[in-house]
């Protein structure tokens, strides 16, 4: 029966390149953004703490959020499909050593192929935790544009109550 354990050519999962298409796609917008924080930076240079600078920083940051949001849903749905498939092959593993022996050839295959998994699941762990990162740091300088917007506010409040005064 070595024929139900040939699973060479089934290593990788159904859909791989779609989630690498997409992946792309996103990370062609994530740079995208970058590049237009870069240019509302130099746009503003030496009134980027005007309130239309500000604006136009948390607009970009609030796509940049969403994009890398989009990143996390497609990542954590691939290593999901990973994980589920690093399953199989350790049953497949399992299978193969009772039935062919630990030394055998198939024991062998089956074992090259769940290392292979177990190496794509770690790189996408890798990457969930790197877009975990990025999302923090996001959302971080976020809440640094949103506090001084808030500045703003408060300013405008203080000099409508003086002029009322």
């Amino acid at each position: 029966m070595p024929g139900s354990y040939d699973i060479g050519p089934r290593v990788g999962i159904d859909g791989e390149a779609e989630f690498k298409k997409s992946l792309n796609a996103i990370g062609a917008q994530l740079k995208s953004l970058g590049s237009e924080m870069k240019a509302v930076t130099a746009e503003f240079q030496g009134n980027e703490d005007s309130m239309e600078a500000l604006s136009a920083k948390s607009d970009v940051l609030n796509r940049s959020i969403q994009a890398n949001a989009n990143q996390m849903k497609t990542l954590t749905a691939q290593y999901n499909r990973q994980v589920a498939e690093l399953e199989k092959l350790r049953d497949v593993l399992d299978m193969a050593t009772r039935e062919f022996g630990e030394n055998s050839q198939e024991a062998a295959r089956a074992q090259n192929a769940y290392n292979q998994q177990a190496a794509a699941v770690l790189k996408l762990e890798n990457d969930i935790n790197k877009s975990r990162t990025t999302m923090a740091q996001y959302k971080n300088q976020l809440a640094q544009v949103e506090r001084q917007m808030e500045g703003f506010g408060d300013a405008a409040e203080d000099a409508a109550d003086a002029l009322e005064d």
